[in-house]
């Protein structure tokens, strides 16, 4: 029998801000969820986007986590890719539910596609967001978002 399967989730973000909700069930056949990669075809596309998942009703990643902690360069290798969850995530016929929001509307720690961390108070009113463009990475849409599950017996 195998010990490890790849999970697959894969959903279309068709326009900038865009939130898509997603469902799965885990192969009843592996015990724990080991750990997740999160694909994107474009660099620009992980600025501030964000994905939260729940398994069986119990929070696993807030709705608020950031994809740029969950996915890597294709200068890192397949093996290496994957963040670890630090403890045994029992998922065995589980059923999942997410959440995953594209960035590049109005990424918050961003300053017109610039990665300063800071907004220039004189370019954006925070009020009306006037001044800020949506989409300043220049991100291109549609864009397919792949989130890799490795469950495991382990």
């Amino acid at each position: 029998m195998k010990n490890n399967k790849f999970h697959r989730i894969r959903l279309r973000v068709s326009g900038a801000g865009e939130t898509i909700r997603f469902n799965a069930v885990c192969d009843r056949g592996f015990r724990n969820i080991k750990g997740i990669f999160v694909s994107l075809p474009q660099d620009k596309a992980v600025q501030g986007a964000t994905l939260g998942f729940r398994l069986n009703n119990v929070e696993v990643l807030d709705d608020g986590h950031e994809v740029k902690n969950l996915t890597a360069n294709n200068s890192v290798a397949p093996n290496s890719k994957f963040f670890l969850f630090p403890e045994k995530i029992e998922a065995a016929g589980g059923s999942i539910e997410g959440r995953y929001t594209d960035g590049s509307k109005y990424p918050l720690l961003v300053d017109n596609g610039e990665d300063s961390g800071v907004y220039d108070p004189g370019k954006v009113n925070f009020k009306t967001l006037a001044g800020y463009t949506t989409n300043p990475f220049g991100v291109v849409f549609p864009y397919d978002v792949v989130i890799n599950i490795w469950l495991t017996n382990d």
